[in-house]
């Protein structure tokens, strides 16, 4: 199967890319769960997909701060919940994104069947897209202090949709960055135990804030820039250094069994790219653009 996504990029150029798809249990769950987003969808397009793209500048870090710190702004004027903004500077500590995640991780969870058209409805729903901002922080927080940033393409429908994931789906999850690839996006509130991991944060586990990912959602990444295959050794690498930091911190204690399929690292992959990755690299250009539609080709 394979499946077209058209974009327009930053300087309104359309241009239409394509990815050969895994032939695996759950694309077909991912293709059913975008399917019923596309039934769904308002008629007006691009406006209806919220997009980032995640790149290295200081200028990229600095706008990402701005757009949490105005929803942040935005929230506290509803009223509902109090999140607070003197903290949100250029000198963002992982402390005060860790808090962040939390105060809107807990509201989320327990209005996420409101009223959308409530006051608390309306929270909520920014609430996901401070929830996609912070996390797209804490990437750029990283790159800034790497040789070789990451670079990619979050895209989500602004209706977070999910389907489960079935145990054998976690046999695939990878944590190499593969350019061009496509994979499934976090698409929940709040952090994982490897999240946790990779910010030695022991303040969501010792709360039960844990939360790994719901299931295949509409939510895609476009890695830009990586490797050209899955590096084993560097899956085994990972794998170690997460199992170490699981026992040293004794995370069973807390409930958390990370030896458990549902605790994987990494994320599942979904296809290929067909055409080159830097002819994708070169359109992009790691300036915002959108997606306009996609479609499955059987």
């Amino acid at each position: 199967m394979i499946l077209e996504i058209d974009f327009i990029n930053h300087q309104g150029t359309p241009s239409t890319f394509s990815w050969n798809l895994f032939d695996r249990r759950y694309i077909q769950a991912f293709k059913k769960v975008n399917e019923n987003w596309i039934a769904s969808r308002p008629t007006k397009l691009p406006e209806y997909v919220e997009k980032w793209f995640v790149a290295s500048t200081e200028e990229d870090f600095i706008k990402i701060l701005e757009e949490i710190k105005n929803k942040v702004i935005e929230i506290d004027k509803i009223g509902v919940i109090n999140i607070g903004s003197t903290k949100i500077t250029k000198d963002i500590t992982r402390e005060e994104l860790n808090r962040l995640h939390e105060i809107f991780h807990q509201f989320i969870e327990d209005y996420s069947y409101v009223n959308r058209n409530s006051l608390a409805g309306k929270t909520a729903k920014l609430c996901h897209n401070l929830n996609d901002l912070v996390h797209l922080t804490e990437d750029a927080w990283s790159n800034k202090r790497k040789k070789q940033p990451e670079t990619r393409i979050i895209a989500t429908a602004v209706e977070h949709m999910h389907v489960p994931y079935e145990e054998e789906d976690y046999q695939y999850f990878e944590n190499t960055r593969i350019a061009g690839s496509l994979y499934i996006g976090y698409a929940t509130p709040g952090k994982s135990l490897f999240h946790c991991h990779r910010d030695n944060d022991m303040s969501v586990i010792k709360k039960q804030l844990v939360r790994q990912s719901q299931g295949i959602s509409c939510e895609i990444h476009i890695e830009i820039t990586g490797k050209d295959s899955v590096d084993v050794k560097y899956e085994n690498q990972i794998g170690k250094e997460f199992d170490d930091w699981c026992q040293t911190n004794k995370v069973k204690d807390h409930g958390y069994d990370y030896t458990l399929p549902i605790y994987r690292p990494g994320r599942i992959p979904l296809g290929r790219m067909i055409q080159t990755p830097i002819d994708f690299e070169t359109f992009i250009n790691n300036r915002p653009g959108n997606i306009k539609d996609l479609r499955f080709i059987e």
